[in-house]
C-alpha cells in the first residue's frame, strides 16, 4: 500500500492510521506516534491489533477497541511490562495519553532496552556462577531448589497442596 494525498492531507493505509485521522481531528505529530505503536505491535506479535474486512470496520476499531495487549495476541513472544505498556501507551485512542513527543518515546525505548541488557547481563552472570548468593531453580519433576548462600533447600511443588515439604537437599 502507498500513501495518497488528498485535500493538503496525507493518508496512509488503514491499518496504521491513528484514530484522529477517520474521525476528522487534527492531526499532529503524535498521530504519528499511534502509527509507530501499531508498527512495533505487529513487528512484535507477527500480527496488526486490528483485523476487519473493510476500512470503514477497521477505521471504526481503531476509534473504539483498545487492542488486545501483544503478550495476549501472542503468548510465545517475549516482550517486558515495559515494553507493552509502551506500545499501548502509543496506541492510546486520545493523544493526551499517548507519549507526546518523539523524543519522549525514544527515550522511554532506550531506557527499556537499557533495562532489558542489564537484567540479560544479571541472567548470564547468574547461570555462569549457578546459584552462588541465592536463587532458586525448578527441575523436570517439579522439584524446586532454593539457594541462599551456601545452604541449600529441595522443595516439592504440590499443585493444590497448602504447604510444601522442605527438607535439607543430600
Amino acid at each position: 500500500r502507498r500513501l495518497t494525498r488528498r485535500g493538503g492531507v496525507v493518508r496512509g493505509p488503514t491499518e496504521y492510521r491513528s484514530p484522529a485521522q477517520p474521525s476528522g481531528a487534527a492531526v499532529d505529530p503524535r498521530s504519528d506516534l499511534y502509527s509507530v505503536g501499531v508498527i512495533l505491535y505487529q513487528c512484535l506479535t507477527g500480527v496488526l491489533p486490528f483485523d476487519a474486512d473493510s476500512p470503514v470496520a477497521l477505521a471504526t476499531m481503531h476509534l473504539s477497541e483498545d487492542p488486545v495487549p501483544p503478550r495476549q495476541k501472542n503468548p510465545d513472544i517475549h516482550c517486558s511490562d515495559a515494553l507493552e505498556k509502551l506500545i499501548l501507551e502509543a496506541m492510546a485512542k486520545l493523544p493526551e495519553e499517548r507519549p507526546q513527543t518523539a523524543d519522549q518515546f525514544r527515550t522511554e525505548l532506550l531506557a527499556i532496552e537499557k533495562s532489558q541488557r542489564a537484567a540479560a547481563k544479571r541472567e548470564a552472570s547468574a547461570r555462569r556462577h549457578g546459584s552462588k548468593g541465592g536463587g532458586y531453580r525448578l527441575d523436570e519433576s517439579g522439584d524446586v531448589s532454593i539457594s541462599k548462600s551456601h545452604s541449600v533447600v529441595r522443595s516439592s511443588v504440590v499443585p493444590g497442596a497448602s504447604e510444601a515439604a522442605a527438607s535439607p537437599a543430600m
